[in-house]
């Protein structure tokens, strides 16, 4: 394979993630906070699991996929193994724009959490701008 080939390859695999994240978004949140489902998590637990912990579980059921997809072919055979590795990278992907919009003070209202969860009645821990550390919902948003 050519570096051009690799490249052509690439590339067609991001526009499949993309693609995808654009249905399963307006599936999971809709018009609203894209990342509504992954904060649920967060406000389920009462804050004792982050929205990013919630991505990481996901991101390992992925590759304990990968790993037995690597040893034998799949049951399931609506998801190949392709599939697999660009939701993993897709779930990589969504982590890193969550954690960005929790720490950048151009995007957000309150301490690095996105306005639409502060909306939604979630709080950050501490107050500090780019703590990244997981959120609560405040005590007046029951």
């Amino acid at each position: 394979m050519t570096t051009q080939q690799f490249i052509q390859e690439f590339e067609a695999a991001t526009a499949k993630i993309v693609a995808t994240v654009k249905a399963k978004n307006a599936d999971y949140a809709g018009d609203g906070d894209p990342f509504f489902n992954f904060l649920v998590i967060e406000k389920l637990s009462k804050g004792r699991i982050s929205a990013e912990d919630g991505i990481l579980v996901r991101k390992t059921d992925k590759i304990t996929r990968l790993m037995n997809l690597v040893k034998q072919d799949a049951a399931v055979t609506e998801e190949s193994f392709e599939d697999t590795c660009l939701d993993d990278a897709a779930y990589s992907i969504i982590l890193a724009v969550l954690r960005g919009s929790r720490c950048s003070t151009a995007s957000t209202v309150d301490a690095g959490v996105p306005s639409t969860a502060l909306a939604q009645g979630i709080t950050p821990v501490d107050a500090g701008p780019s703590n990244g550390e997981a959120i609560h919902p405040r005590a007046d948003s029951a």
